[in-house]
């Protein structure tokens, strides 16, 4: 599911990299840029509405392994996460693998609520009644948010960039995922190891290469770079002004609860299993920030 979109695509192509795989790329659009990408890599492109089960247990039929997600914007998330789930137990899918996030509202006491986090953690305690063998994996802060969502950008002089997450101090332990390399690689682990390894099952595992501080990054781009990076710390008084107080309330609950008793990053069992980690911040500045830097440099 959601083959166009960060997770989806990211499963999508390491499992056609692979070669390993036969890969339906499932979307509600089949007529895009990334759609036809994933075709040219050798995915058969699927045409499925997530809010509609029929057409889920069609898309699914014939399949052995399904990659399940749903995001923030569906209209009853919870009844399309459970929709897909027993669509897949009907097409008879032997294995999936669901994005999870956790109960902020149990969590927290009720304080923080992210109806967002909460239905997917909903979907994952539902799964859990089936007979469906299943991994839940549950990504940390996207790194794609420095320059997609401008936390980092240039600065108004020269040779300067501004680093301004929202929320996180530069000395908070944040635990962070490349979508592309570390939830791609854990799904094709997990997918390969399905009948080999029964630890996947049922088990929840923390995709993330990196729990450091965002003050080692800002280190790292200096020293790999030559610009100098300012960091601005956004209090929510700030944030409220331009973002919905329900990502306000993702970022401070990440800043409260990421560290927590009994919970080791980078997950140990992928650290294991030679999944984790998949990256480093030098490969981030290498790939990703110096291409921007140049286009930020033609502007």
């Amino acid at each position: 599911m959601g083959a166009t979109g960060n997770q989806g695509g990211a499963v999508a192509r390491a499992l056609l990299s692979s070669g390993g795989f036969n890969v339906n790329a499932l979307s509600r659009k089949t007529n895009s840029e990334v759609m036809d990408k994933l075709v040219k890599q050798g995915a058969t492109p699927v045409q499925a509405d997530p809010a509609d089960k029929d057409s889920l247990v069609k898309a699914f039929q014939g399949c052995d392994y399904a990659f399940l997600m749903t995001t923030g914007q569906e209209q009853d998330e919870f009844g399309t996460g459970k929709a897909a789930v027993d669509a897949c137990i009907e097409a008879a899918v032997k294995y999936i693998l669901w994005s999870t996030l956790d109960n902020t509202s149990k969590m927290s006491g009720g304080r923080i609520v992210i109806p967002f986090y909460d239905n997917k953690a909903k979907v994952q305690d539902y799964i859990q009644t089936t007979k469906i063998a299943a991994t839940f994996v549950h990504p940390g802060c996207f790194i794609s948010n420095f320059i997609d969502f401008h936390w980092l950008r240039p600065a108004d002089k020269p040779n300067t960039l501004i680093f301004a997450p929202p929320i996180f101090k530069r000395g908070t332990k944040v635990l962070c995922s490349w979508i592309e390399k570390d939830m791609g690689q854990t799904a094709l682990a997990a997918f390969s190891d399905f009948g080999k390894d029964d630890r996947w099952l049922g088990r929840e595992v923390i995709v993330g290469s990196i729990f450091g501080t965002f003050g080692d990054a800002v280190k790292v781009i200096e020293r790999d770079t030559g610009v100098t990076v300012e960091y601005a710390e956004m209090s929510r008084e700030t944030c409220i002004k331009f973002m919905p107080s329900d990502v306000i309330s993702l970022f401070e609950f990440h800043q409260e609860f990421t560290e927590r008793e009994g919970v080791q990053y980078p997950d140990p069992f992928l650290v294991e299993k030679k999944v984790l980690p998949t990256w480093t911040w030098e490969d981030f500045v290498e790939e990703e920030l110096k291409p921007a830097l140049a286009k930020w440099q033609k502007q």
